[in-house]
């Protein structure tokens, strides 16, 4: 059956290319503007002329969507503010042109997400997507940012118990470009993926498209740190499922892999000596990790630096012996957490170590920029894999508990597969993001939503 989106902005920019984008793929197409969009070639489309930030105009489309599709499957509102006066600094920008930057943003984004919520209840696997403005020259650019992503936040609970996905984009690609605009080819390219089935573990997330020129992909291997665990083979498995060249790093070896490497992450020269054998690096997922239970004044010195040392300390000697063997446009992915922004009783030193993963990251990515590299981190939730399940049995009760409610904390009401992480992984790493970097990427089910 053929999947049906409904694309506001759909005449310019990031919107009009995400429609040709989705025509490609086969998709049937309801595109909303205030002026005709262009309809793309072979594509069965529905394009109407529409004041988006009138509500009998889109309770009309959305109406006239309804009678043709019966559904949606997804939803981009790509339209945002407009008009130069919109950038204006704040002595000068008139209070309506405020109001209509905030009208254009969130206010069209509330009525289409308000008339398309039943459509979008009875799609197939269907998401909601936001495109908010970038960091913009003005006030009312913050602004319309700030509410676009805290608006996506909060819907994102309510539409969850429609099993609606709801995420948010920025980058604005109209942008001038000494403001650092995103391409609209690479806003549009995030967003299919967004919107697709490989992301049906993320909701609530804010994924930023502003960072490093877009390039082809490299040659080069995928070089997975952690290769051997439920992770890291999930990984190896989607990288060759693309047809591409692996490597494992880990304590153990993984068959599934086209070249793996027994050893130490904490070794420096074991790290070292693997790269100088695995040649040309195409891509880093740094995903190996480890834990220690234990309260501060009771946590063993010797566990404390296990944590560092294995999940930062490994992290960075991957990084470091990577890199020179990476042309531009290459890409690391960290592995964070959700553990770096909240807190649980006798963690400490996992909590801290995932902090310091994304501190590395950010710093890696403003570093590596100037020779075309981009740097990432994804922060899954609660995973269904045997580190969670060594991590549930040193519990009193081995876990049992815990594991009843743990699919509770998320808003999509379960853990995720490994699987689902790794399509994340290999998202950040193809040239699907290459205008992503320095970004934490929540593949989460909605937990820091509902924490």
């Amino acid at each position: 059956m053929r999947r049906v989106a409904c694309v506001t902005g759909a005449a310019t920019g990031a919107g009009a290319a995400l429609a040709a984008v989705l025509a490609r793929e086969g998709w049937a197409l309801a595109l909303l503007d205030a002026r005709q969009a262009p309809v793309p070639a072979g594509a069965e489309v529905v394009a109407l002329a529409v004041d988006l930030c009138a509500p009998g105009a889109v309770a009309a489309a959305f109406a006239r969507v309804a009678d043709r599709f019966g559904r949606l499957d997804a939803l981009a509102l790509m339209a945002g503010p407009g008009g130069e006066d919109g950038g204006a600094p704040l002595a000068a920008l008139p209070v309506a042109a405020f109001s209509r930057a905030l009208d254009a943003s969130v206010g069209h984004m509330a009525l289409c997400a308000g008339a398309a919520m039943p459509l979008l209840a009875r799609g197939e696997a269907p998401a909601l997507l936001y495109l908010a403005p970038g960091p913009g020259p003005g006030v009312a650019w913050a602004a319309a940012r700030g509410a676009v992503t805290s608006f996506a936040a909060a819907l994102s609970g309510e539409a969850a118990v429609r099993g609606v996905r709801v995420n948010a984009l920025t980058g604005a690609p109209d942008r001038p470009p000494s403001f650092g605009a995103a391409p609209a080819e690479g806003l549009a390219e995030a967003a299919r993926w967004l919107l697709g089935p490989a992301a049906s573990f993320v909701t609530g997330a804010v994924l930023d498209v502003a960072g490093a020129a877009a390039a082809p992909p490299p040659p080069g291997t995928v070089v997975v740190a952690g290769g051997a665990g439920d992770m890291g083979s999930a990984t190896i498995r989607a990288a060759r499922g693309r047809g591409l060249p692996t490597a494992s790093l880990d304590i153990c070896e993984n068959a599934d892999a086209d070249l793996s490497f027994a050893l130490d992450l904490r070794d420096e020269d074991a790290v070292a000596l693997a790269f100088a054998a695995i040649g040309p690096v195409a891509g880093l997922a740094c995903v190996a990790g480890t834990n220690a239970r234990g309260r501060l004044g009771a946590l063993p010195w010797e566990a404390w630096r296990r944590v560092m040392d294995v999940n930062v300390a490994g992290t960075l000697l991957c990084l470091k012996h990577a890199v020179p063997r990476m042309a531009p446009s290459g890409a690391a992915v960290l592995m964070a957490s959700v553990s770096a922004h909240v807190a649980t009783d006798g963690y400490v030193a996992y909590h801290a170590s995932k902090g310091a993963v994304l501190g590395l990251m950010r710093a890696a990515a403003a570093e590596l920029a100037e020779i075309g590299l981009r740097v990432n981190a994804v922060s899954p939730g609660w995973v269904d894999t045997g580190f969670t399940d060594r991590a549930l049995a040193e519990l009193p009760d081995g876990g049992a508990a815990a594991r009843a409610w743990a699919g509770d904390l998320h808003l999509l009401g379960r853990m995720a597969q490994p699987e689902e992480v790794a399509e994340a992984i290999l998202f950040l790493l193809s040239d699907a993001a290459a205008h992503v970097t320095g970004a934490e990427f929540l593949v989460d089910g909605g937990f820091m939503r509902k924490a």
